[in-house]
Parts: structure tokens; C-alpha cells; sequence
């Protein structure tokens, strides 16, 4: 197998996996784990590296580490807001006929929610 397909079908077993242990043994009982020792250290749960592990790993975040990150991510935002908001605007320019659908429906759904609740009157 090529390395380009092994790395495809590492990344296709892992994100079978239920966590980073798991993914390791299903990778090495497959062959395609290279059973040479790592020198890293497993990222501990509930914190921001044990967040991008999971990613790295292909696994599910876990509800502890998805935590972490949020706090990890709103720290960011606090200490340097002048970063944050120049992210937020790359976001909104990429993704702004997305975000424009999404309001327009959600203006929708309150719009007749209004309409309902007044009795139906326009």
C-alpha cells in the first residue's frame, strides 16, 4: 500500500475509534500502526492539548476536552480581542451567503411566531 492510501485508511480506522486507545489497537491489529515507540506523551483529558490530540488522532472530542477548548478559545478571545475580531471577519466574509440563509430562516420561524401568537392577525 502506498503511503498516501495508508495514511487514507489510518485516518478511516481511527475515526471508527471511540477514543485514542482504541484507534491504537485496531490501527496495529490491521498492520497499519508501525509499532516504533513514540516519545509523546499522552495529552491529558480535559485540557486544550488533550483537544487537539483528539483531532490529531482522528477520535471524537470528548465532552471533558471539548470544554477545555471552549475555555481555552473564550481566553483567547479575551486577551487579544483585536485578533478575534479580525477571525470573526474572515469567518463572516467566507461564509456570508450561508450565514444570510441562515438568518433569513430564522427570521422566518420568529416572524411567524409573532404572527401565531397575535392571534393569527398580519
Amino acid at each position: 500500500m502506498t503511503d498516501p492510501a495508508r495514511d487514507r485508511a489510518r485516518l478511516v480506522v481511527a475515526s471508527m475509534a471511540t477514543d485514542a486507545a482504541d484507534a491504537t489497537d485496531l490501527l496495529r491489529a490491521l498492520g497499519l500502526l508501525d509499532d516504533a515507540p513514540t516519545r509523546r506523551r499522552a495529552a491529558a483529558h480535559g485540557t486544550h492539548s488533550g483537544a487537539v490530540r483528539h483531532r490529531q488522532t482522528g477520535t471524537r472530542v470528548c465532552d471533558e476536552c471539548a470544554e477545555a477548548e471552549r475555555a481555552y478559545q473564550r481566553e483567547q478571545r479575551r486577551r487579544n480581542p483585536a485578533a478575534a475580531r479580525a477571525r470573526d471577519a474572515r469567518y463572516r466574509e467566507a461564509h456570508r451567503e450561508e450565514i444570510k440563509i441562515r438568518h433569513r430562516a430564522a427570521y422566518a420561524r420568529r416572524a411567524a411566531a409573532a404572527r401565531e401568537a397575535a392571534g393569527g392577525a398580519a
